[in-house]
């Protein structure tokens, strides 16, 4: 036994590690015959990686408030009705390389249901990236003055969605406008994008400021959209 789990652990099965060592000490698994115990280590092996990966995609996500889907609350009168969050919570619409705007009052969810349909998505194995929006202003300007500008853009590329919080809040710099523009026309057909912030949809072409830009934006963002408008007092309101 010592000598077969020295060669699981050489073959880096540690999934399948763990079950024998739960098998062996436990008279459950006397009676069960080769092939069940057979397919209990296969079974852990498939779990083991499965967690692992999730783990990976939660990590390299760097969600902002880290949300189980479980945890979206859902209230008619706020916007959010079950039947919608329980199709988005299926992460469809981001295999659908569709795109999200949920806009709305300060304290009315927003990064939270964010956060949460983020993680959904992970929990499918999908790569989800979240960014404040002046954050990525930031990654986008330093990576411009490093020379790696486009090999930094190429990485949000991969992700299936990328999630922008606070979009809107504050204006975008003159010196990442390109290269912001540059990265949302990239995404438009091949993956998600989602926005969330105070600024409703109907003000975007004012906020960006670059007539040409703008328009081209705004295409591409709402031919394929759901659109979130949460309404409500904040939640954040004191006691």
């Amino acid at each position: 036994m010592k000598e077969l789990r020295t060669t699981l652990l050489q073959l880096k099965l540690r999934g399948m590690v763990e079950a024998l060592d739960r098998q062996t000490g436990s008279a459950d698994f006397a009676e069960l015959g080769f092939e069940e115990r057979l397919k209990d280590l296969a079974y852990a092996e498939l779990a083991k990686r499965s967690n692992n990966r999730l783990a990976r995609l939660l990590k390299s996500a760097k969600f902002r408030t880290p949300v189980s889907p479980v945890q979206i609350e859902c209230f008619p009168e706020r916007g959010l009705t079950k039947p919608f969050l329980a199709d988005m919570l299926t992460a469809e619409w981001v295999k659908s390389r569709r795109n999200v705007v949920i806009s709305g009052p300060t304290g009315t969810g927003k990064t939270w249901l964010a956060c949460g349909l983020g993680m959904a998505a992970a929990s499918k194995g999908l790569q989800v990236r979240y960014f404040r929006a002046s954050h990525l202003y930031e990654e986008l300007a330093v990576a411009s003055a490093q020379g790696v500008g486009p090999r930094f853009r190429l990485s949000l590329l991969k992700q299936a969605l990328l999630i922008v919080d606070d979009f809107g809040l504050h204006p975008i710099p003159v010196n990442v406008q390109s290269d912001f523009f540059d990265l949302i026309e990239a995404r438009d057909g091949t993956c998600s994008t989602m926005f969330s912030g105070q600024l409703p949809f109907k003000d975007w072409y004012g906020f960006l400021g670059n007539p040409s830009a703008a328009d081209a934006i705004l295409d591409r963002v709402r031919a394929q959209c759901h659109f979130i408008d949460l309404k409500g007092e904040s939640w954040r309101k004191p006691a």
